[in-house]
Parts: structure tokens; C-alpha cells; sequence
């Protein structure tokens, strides 16, 4: 069973800095790019919000190395933007996208939507994580040129 959070005001930019540096550690190839006002604060569980980054950006480090060779270096981008008293992270990559086969079924429990031998718990137990912390985690958008995740907080 996931703790309760332990939710308190954290700086986000470092936050979203390591968790993304963790989540790309085993694609060296992979770029990063993270646009955060350097002031900006959310309401979250240190270790639950890392937890979740770094499990979006490892799956999205791991679908950008299986683009076509000769194509553009694997990149994610981590974007934070305020809008009244919530923070939306989006992170997106270009990689293939999610296959339409597991996306109804991309947030359940063991649906593996890789073939990467995983459980299939990494976006089951993100979301169930962001949710604990008064916000959510969904895929806003998939496509043949990359994916987008959106983790919902309160600003802190």
C-alpha cells in the first residue's frame, strides 16, 4: 500500500531538474528540456511527485529509442505552467506514441502497454499517487510523432 503524502510547499523547477535527470539515467542519447519558472511552488509529497516524474520520463526516454535510425535524437520536455491555484506538468516526448490498443486500458493495474518485461504497475501507481495528492494524471494526447502526459497539482 502506498504512505499517505506528506504534502508541504516544494520548490518545482529543482524537483522536475532531478526527477527527469533519474528518468533518462539509462538513455544517454536522450535529450531533456525543462521550462519551469524558477520561482514556482507546488503543494506535494517530495517523494510521491518524484516517483511519478521519474516514471514518465523513463517510459518516455524508453519510446524515443525506438524511432527509425537516422531520425532526430530522443527528447522529452518537461513544461510547467500556473493557471489560478493549479499547476498542470506536461511532459511530452517523440517517440512512436501509445498504442491505440492499450490506451483505454493504459491506467489499469498490470496492462504492460510496453514490451519491456515491466509489471504494468509504473502508471497504475502514478496516478493513484497524483490523485492522493489532490490532483491527477492522464494522457492528453498520442500520436505517430510523440505523447503527452499531464500531472495535475496544487500550486503551493
Amino acid at each position: 500500500e502506498t504512505p499517505l503524502p506528506n504534502l508541504r510547499s516544494i520548490a518545482f523547477k529543482p524537483a522536475i531538474d532531478e526527477a527527469m535527470a533519474e528518468g533518462v539515467a539509462g538513455w544517454p542519447g536522450v535529450q531533456v528540456r525543462v521550462v519551469c519558472a524558477d520561482d514556482l511552488q507546488v503543494m506535494a509529497d517530495d517523494d510521491h511527485l518524484h516517483r511519478i516524474i521519474t516514471n514518465i520520463v523513463r517510459n518516455a526516454a524508453k519510446a524515443t529509442t525506438s524511432r527509425p535510425a537516422g531520425s532526430d535524437a530522443g527528447l522529452v520536455v518537461a513544461e510547467a505552467r500556473l493557471s489560478g491555484g493549479q499547476i498542470a506538468l506536461t511532459i511530452s516526448d517523440n517517440g512512436p506514441g501509445v498504442p491505440k490498443s492499450v490506451i483505454a486500458k493504459l491506467f489499469q493495474p498490470f496492462s504492460r502497454a510496453g514490451s519491456d518485461g515491466g509489471t504494468g504497475l509504473g502508471l497504475a501507481i502514478a496516478r493513484e499517487l497524483a490523485r492522493g495528492m489532490g490532483g491527477d494524471l492522464e494522457l492528453v494526447s498520442s500520436a505517430p510523432t510523440g505523447s503527452t502526459f499531464s500531472l495535475t497539482l496544487r500550486a503551493g
